[in-house]
C-alpha cells in the first residue's frame, strides 16, 4: 500500500467530466453576475449531482429571506412547522458558519508530482470485532433493547418527570388532578409503545385509542389509557428544569434538556461493540423544522431543514459507533471544525491500524498526517484549496 500522498496524487481535481455543463459566470461567493433570481441560484447550485461537495451552510451575507421563502414554499407547509420564515433568518444568521480557516492554501511553492513511496501497513487483527455484550441468540430482543436503554437511565428519567410534573404544578399554583407519579415500569411500556406507534401510522396519536375498529390499534390502547399516556407526554423530562442553564447565556450547553440521553448513546454505542478495520465517518440530518438555535439548513440534502449529527459508524455493518449533535458555531477550533469532528469520533481506535474514510468536508493534510502518527490510515476526497495542498 501506498502513503497518503500517492492516493492526493492520483487526484485529477482540475478537469471537468465529460458531459458536464460548463459553469455559469458566478463570483467569489458564489452569486451569478448575471441577472437571475436567488432561488433560481440556489435550484442550479443544489440540485442533484454527481458531485462529492459538501454544502456547509449559507453564511450570514448569503441567507435572505427570499431564498428561505422560496424554499419553503416549494416544500410545502404540510409538516406543520412552527417557525416563521424571517424568524428562521435570524436563527442562521446568528449560528452561520464562517469558512473554516484551513481553506486557505499555504503550499503555492509545493507541486503535484506521481511520484509515490511504498508504505508498510500494519495487518489489522480482527478478531475482536463485531459485538462485545455476552448475549446470546436465544435472548428476547428486550434483553438487547436494555443494553442500550440502561436501566439507571430508566431510573433518571423516572425521577426527572415525576420532578418535572411538580416543577410545572407549582409554577401553575394549582394541582394537576390527572397526573400522579410514573416509574419504570410504566416508562418502559411507554417507550413500547412509541416503537409500535413508529411502525403502525395512524393520521392522529388519538386514533390508537378509536372506537372505530379500523384505527384502533389494541396493542397500544390495550397498554394504558389514552388520557395516560398524554399526561406522560406531557411532562417526560430528562433534565433538572430548576437548574436549567440562562437560555441568554452564549457559553450554555444547548443540548442541556437532552444531555443525558446524548451521553447515554456516545457510552453505549460502543461499548457493546467494536468495529472491523474500515471505519465511515459522516454527517447526517435528523429532520426538525420547529424553533431552536441549532437547526441547519443544508439545499443538498435529502432532509433539508433539521438537526446536524457528526456521526462514526462501520461500513460493515451499518452499525454507529458514536454521534453527537452539532450545535451550531460558538468558537472555532483551532484547526478547523472537521478536523475537530474526526479527530473527536476516531480518537478511541488511535494505534490500531483502522483505515477512516471520509469526504472532502473533513479533510486536511495535517489531519492525515495527524492520524497517521496515530497508526490510523485516510482515505478520502479534497478540496483544491485545501491548506497544505500545492496549487
Amino acid at each position: 500500500m501506498t502513503a497518503v500522498s500517492q492516493e492526493i496524487t492520483t487526484l485529477d481535481v482540475g478537469d471537468t467530466p465529460p458531459g458536464t455543463a460548463a459553469t455559469p459566470d458566478i463570483s467569489e461567493r458564489g452569486r451569478r453576475t448575471d441577472q437571475v433570481s436567488a432561488a433560481d441560484i440556489l435550484r442550479e447550485f443544489f440540485s442533484d449531482s454527481d458531485s462529492d461537495t459538501e454544502f456547509e451552510g449559507f453564511t450570514a451575507e448569503e441567507i435572505n429571506e427570499a431564498v428561505l421563502q422560496h424554499e419553503l414554499n416549494v416544500q410545502g407547509r404540510d409538516d406543520e412547522s412552527d417557525i416563521d420564515p424571517a424568524e428562521l433568518v435570524q436563527l442562521l444568521i446568528a449560528d452561520a458558519d464562517v469558512t473554516d480557516e484551513s481553506e486557505t492554501t499555504d503550499a503555492a511553492d509545493l507541486l503535484w508530482t506521481s511520484d509515490t513511496e511504498e508504505t508498510t501497513v500494519p495487518a489489522f487483527d480482527d478478531e475482536f470485532s463485531g459485538p462485545t455484550h455476552n448475549l446470546d441468540f436465544s435472548k428476547q430482543p428486550i434483553d438487547f433493547f436494555e443494553l442500550f436503554l440502561t436501566e439507571d437511565f430508566v431510573e433518571l428519567l423516572v425521577r426527572e418527570t415525576n420532578a418535572y410534573a411538580e416543577f410545572k404544578q407549582e409554577q401553575a399554583g394549582r394541582r394537576d388532578s390527572e397526573w400522579y407519579a410514573t416509574d419504570a415500569t410504566e416508562l418502559r411500556a411507554y417507550f413500547g409503545m412509541m416503537i409500535l406507534m413508529g411502525m403502525h401510522k395512524v393520521p392522529e396519536v388519538k386514533h390508537y385509542w378509536s372506537s372505530d375498529d379500523r384505527l384502533n390499534v389494541p396493542g397500544i390502547s390495550k397498554v394504558m389509557p389514552r388520557n395516560r399516556f398524554m399526561k406522560i407526554s406531557q411532562y417526560l423530562h430528562l433534565s433538572d428544569s430548576r437548574n436549567e442553564p440562562d437560555a441568554r447565556d452564549p457559553q450554555r450547553d444547548r443540548l442541556y434538556k437532552v444531555r443525558a440521553m446524548v451521553d447515554l448513546v456516545r457510552k453505549t454505542f460502543p461499548e457493546h461493540y467494536y468495529p472491523h478495520r474500515e471505519i465511515a465517518i459522516d454527517e447526517a440530518m435528523c429532520k426538525f423544522k420547529g424553533r431552536s438555535h441549532m437547526i441547519q439548513y443544508m439545499p443538498g440534502k435529502p432532509v433539508k431543514w433539521g438537526f446536524k449529527i457528526w456521526s462514526a459508524a462501520c461500513p460493515k455493518t451499518g452499525y454507529t459507533l458514536d454521534m453527537f449533535p452539532y450545535t451550531g458555531k460558538k468558537e472555532s477550533p483551532e484547526r478547523g471544525l472537521g478536523y475537530q469532528v474526526v479527530y473527536n469520533l476516531t480518537e478511541r481506535y488511535f494505534n490500531m491500524a483502522h483505515h477512516i474514510y471520509y469526504d472532502n468536508f473533513f479533510s486536511s493534510v495535517q489531519l492525515a498526517l495527524d492520524l497517521l502518527d496515530r497508526d490510523v490510515y485516510v482515505t478520502s476526497t479534497i478540496r483544491q484549496n485545501r491548506k497544505g495542498l500545492p496549487q
